[in-house]
């Protein structure tokens, strides 16, 4: 699915997608977004990234599933104000759809560099399900496929089928789970 660049963000176009496939993968999905990521993402420094981890708390553990590093953002609404209100759109629609029940999101950038990786992972905690959602907005100004590192979306079903290879373009596309 796509929006063109002049077209605003539409939440519902999303629902559909999730409703349908259980997944969407949205080219240009945030239209003007993708310039304010990009400038906020500037202000953090190497020394604001942190090694991801895998678990949360006392139970976050350095492993080997995955090694990228990634900067909290504490005030989205604030340092990139499109994206978060393209997130608390999708937010309202997804809990008016879905009854989620979602109180708020979380957002953080990652960067991956040569060699870094996310092994293939269900995105929720084991044995919890509050994480009900997730998104990503690539950033990426000069992806080709030699850098590797393509989203592969699994049929829940079948666990070593890929239904579908994002690439990690920026600003489009981008998924959303």
């Amino acid at each position: 699915m796509s929006l063109s660049s002049g077209q605003a963000f539409n939440p519902e176009v999303i629902i559909a997608a999730l409703i349908d496939k259980g997944y969407a993968v949205i080219d240009c999905a945030i239209p003007g977004a993708l310039a304010e990521c990009r400038q906020a993402l500037q202000q953090v420094s190497d020394g604001d990234l942190r090694r991801a981890g895998v678990g949360r708390g006392q139970a976050q553990t350095l492993d080997e599933v995955r090694r990228d590093k990634i900067h909290w953002l504490a005030n989205a609404e604030h340092s990139i104000p499109l994206y978060a209100q393209a997130m608390e759109a999708l937010r309202q629609a997804a809990n008016q759809a879905f009854y989620l029940g979602l109180f708020d999101f979380e957002c953080h950038f990652a960067r991956y560099d040569a060699g870094d990786f996310y092994q293939k992972h269900w995105d929720a905690f084991r044995g919890e399900g509050n994480r009900r959602l997730s998104t990503i907005y690539y950033l990426n100004d000069a992806w080709q496929t030699r850098d590797g590192g393509e989203l592969l979306v699994y049929d829940q079903d079948n666990a070593d089928s890929v239904i579908e290879t994002v690439v990690p373009m920026g600003g489009a596309p981008g998924g959303i789970f």
